[in-house]
């Protein structure tokens, strides 16, 4: 087959050779979502709050509704005052001073005693000094239980410690927050109604990373895409064309047997959000270098420019 008209066949089957430069040029590429998450309630009750609707951009961690929390409020200002006086009481060693205090009184009055006793005999009744002496015993046997109460206050704070971090964490289960960047796109549930535990509020569609979808014909793949670093250009305005970088991360094991392509889809950072799904465009990918690790982000890779020269080192993040 003469060149020119193998060239002609690898661009209308979507690729264009990998030549001197060192880079794989896919047309057709279609943009998608890479996430899109459905929020549920994460206990259940009425919606007192809904402070986004639909078309709202939303931040990682951003509020987003609030179930009714007024009982789940009561149990974690109870727990936290229980919890204060129990820490209190730990941490206390009054009562255990007091007992040693009472200890060296009694034992000093029965030595006290037991002076008198030897220095005259008689001068102490017998039954006096008895009472010293068990009056000794007994505040040895309070110091005993002074330590113990102390010891059973320290295991109470440790239990009500506990119970306010289960009341702590059932508030904030009534509090429904946004679990990435990206755009709201469905409203399942209005304020004052009713939402059972697990039952979608909303969903979201990521727009910080996206998927930008091609297929590619296995004979103009030299070897596995996954991993390679990609530029993908598409117009992100009427006259507009911007480029958006990435990193293959699939590439479908399985051959169309009608027509010999693959499916391969790239992550594509979109920081900006001026990306957006459905947008079509043609993309780049650098079959020079090292490939980027699964847990990589790109962040400014060696990508061929549009007359297929490299302007730009590839790193990782």
């Amino acid at each position: 087959m003469p060149l020119w008209a193998w060239v002609a066949l690898c661009i209308a089957i979507g690729t264009r050779p990998v030549g001197a430069q060192a880079t794989l040029e896919l047309t057709d590429v279609l943009v998608t979502s890479f996430k899109q998450v459905r929020v549920p309630a994460l206990s259940e009750g009425a919606i007192i709050q809904l402070l986004v609707t639909e078309g709202d951009p939303v931040e990682a961690g951003q509020l987003l509704a609030k179930t009714d929390d007024r009982e789940p409020q009561l149990a974690f200002t109870r727990a936290k005052s229980e919890l204060e006086t129990a820490i209190q009481e730990a941490e206390s060693e009054l009562e255990v001073l007091l007992a040693k205090k009472k200890y060296e009184l009694a034992q000093s009055d029965l030595n006290r005693v037991e002076r008198a006793r030897s220095m005259l005999s008689g001068s102490v009744a017998d039954e006096e000094y008895e009472n010293r002496r068990l009056q000794v015993q007994r505040t040895e046997l309070e110091i005993d239980k002074s330590q113990e109460d102390r010891s059973n206050a320290i295991a109470r704070a440790k239990l009500y410690a506990n119970d306010y971090r289960n009341a702590e964490l059932a508030l904030e289960l009534t509090r429904v927050v946004s679990p990435l960047k990206g755009v709201v796109v469905s409203v399942e549930r209005n304020q004052g109604e009713w939402a059972k535990k697990g039952e979608t509020i909303l969903e979201i569609l990521g727009t910080s990373t996206l998927r930008a979808e091609a297929l590619v014909d296995v004979a103009q793949i030299p070897a596995s895409l996954v991993g390679r670093r990609v530029a993908l250009f598409a117009k992100s305005s009427p006259g507009t064309t911007s480029k958006f970088l990435g990193v293959v991360r699939f590439e479908n094991p399985e051959i169309n047997p009608v027509d010999n392509r693959v499916v391969v889809w790239a992550e594509i950072r979109n920081p900006h959000g001026t990306l957006r799904p459905g947008m079509r465009g043609r993309m780049l990918v650098d079959m020079s270098g090292k490939k980027v690790p699964r847990d990589a982000v790109p962040h400014d890779p060696t990508i061929a420019s549009d007359t297929g020269t490299a302007v730009k080192a590839v790193t990782s993040k």
